[in-house]
């Protein structure tokens, strides 16, 4: 059984044998091409959502399901990939997972239902979950807790690009080919992302394997979340990201539907998003070190909740518009961009050991929100932004509350001491 998580475990470095890969610019787009993928492919989908429910007569409420059932899939293989990692490696693991994201994808395009849709981005966003688990456990082998944070924070910058290229490239081919055509460029992608990763990427684990059993891992499990610090991370940044998808849920018909736009013009507008986000995650790799991971966490809480308010109230005074929707929406992403590196950098970094494990559960937390935030805005649809605001609203508001745990229980600690 392993030990619970502590203060100690953050000061631990990687092992020698994997310090050859910190300099390698060849390892950083490795990282980044297998971290994208998923991303990439959900990004590709997202302006089509509208198109494909009409195509497959499917109500907006079914249709849902193949984006938020597929990041319930990421949210489960999150729970598998993680501790597999820390038994066999993160490279092997990392290749299977990549092979069942290509069978997946072949399957969604080649769907003539919407049951046959949604099982195909099911194995799809599955197969896709491998890279982002196991490449936040990577640079934790390779950079050690003291440049986790920044590195995580540099990691999200470059794998935003192409997404939100994707995201554009989506709009532009749903408009003009047709909602099918972003699948088959998603598996051409993922096919070359997987001869990326064969060819650069070298195990990093190497040191402490732990053995994977049905009762060591509910232990690891039960370890991991007995820590109240953990805990706090983790729900922080599944709130946080439950908002986001939220969003990508609801955006969609929100431009075409109620507003008549199209789905490149909707892409168009994402761009606000994506680079205020990219924007505070490259202001919080360069300054979380010196201003200190939960002072980060707290900050970004609450310029997220400022976008919030912001939302609900220009929504309810000017009605439904391009700007009344995006702009404050950017206020909530930049703040989401300072805490969220900050906040996965602390629940990875308690227990080096388990690095695979906690990233795994960090993500099955994260995607599994965002599962249950976007049926949730589906199923209160009402061609309004007033679901959608109110349910940005409250979770910005448990990302606060949560951001401030592991502060908190620290100072009750310190204070008993004396």
């Amino acid at each position: 059984m392993v030990r619970g998580p502590t203060r100690n475990a953050m000061t631990q470095t990687p092992s020698s044998k994997v310090q050859q890969f910190a300099n390698s610019r060849l390892f950083i787009v490795g990282l980044v091409s297998t971290t994208s993928v998923g991303p990439m492919a959900m990004q590709l989908f997202v302006p089509s959502l509208p198109f494909m429910a009409h195509d497959l007569a499917a109500p907006i409420a079914v249709a849902q399901l193949a984006l938020s059932l597929s990041m319930a899939a990421i949210a489960l293989a999150n729970l598998i990939y993680g501790p597999l990692s820390d038994r066999f490696g993160r490279r092997p693991v990392l290749l299977a997972g990549l092979l069942l994201f290509l069978i997946g994808t072949a399957i969604a395009a080649m769907a003539t239902s919407i049951e046959m849709l949604v099982v195909g981005r099911i194995i799809q966003a599955g197969g896709s979950a491998s890279g982002m688990v196991i490449s936040r456990a990577m640079v934790r082998d390779v950079y050690g807790a003291d440049k986790a944070a920044s590195m995580i924070a540099y990691l999200t910058v470059a794998m935003l690009a192409a997404p939100y290229v994707a995201l554009i490239v989506g709009g532009f081919l749903t408009d003009n080919v047709g909602w099918r055509a972003s699948l088959w460029l998603a598996f051409v992608v993922g096919a070359t992302v997987t001869v990326i990763a064969f060819r650069i990427l070298r195990e990093t684990h190497v040191e402490d394997r732990m053995p994977i059993a049905p009762l060591n891992l509910a232990r690891n499990y039960a370890s991991l979340f007995r820590s109240t610090e953990f805990t706090g991370y983790v729900l922080h940044t599944a709130f946080a990201a439950g908002t986001f998808f939220a969003f990508m849920a609801a955006g969609p018909y929100l431009m075409v539907d109620v507003m008549n736009r199209s789905a490149l013009e909707f892409s168009l507008w994402f761009a606000l998003l994506t680079f205020t986000f990219m924007g505070a995650n490259m202001a919080a790799g360069r300054i979380s070190a010196r201003v200190g991971l939960d002072r980060m966490v707290l900050l970004g809480s609450v310029v997220s909740l400022s976008g919030g308010v912001v939302f609900l109230i220009v929504v309810s005074v000017f009605g439904l518009t391009p700007l009344t929707l995006f702009l404050p929406n950017a206020l909530v992403g930049i703040g989401q961009g300072i805490s969220m590196p900050n906040a996965q950098a602390g629940a990875i970094n308690l227990n080096p050991k388990l690095a695979g494990t906690s990233s795994g559960l960090l993500a099955f937390a994260t995607m599994g929100m965002g599962a249950a935030f976007s049926q949730i805005v589906g199923e209160f649809a009402d061609g309004t932004a007033g679901p959608l605001a109110w349910t940005i609203l409250v979770g910005v508001i448990l990302a606060l509350v949560f951001g401030r745990i592991p502060t908190r229980h620290r100072a009750k600690i310190q204070e008993s001491s004396r």
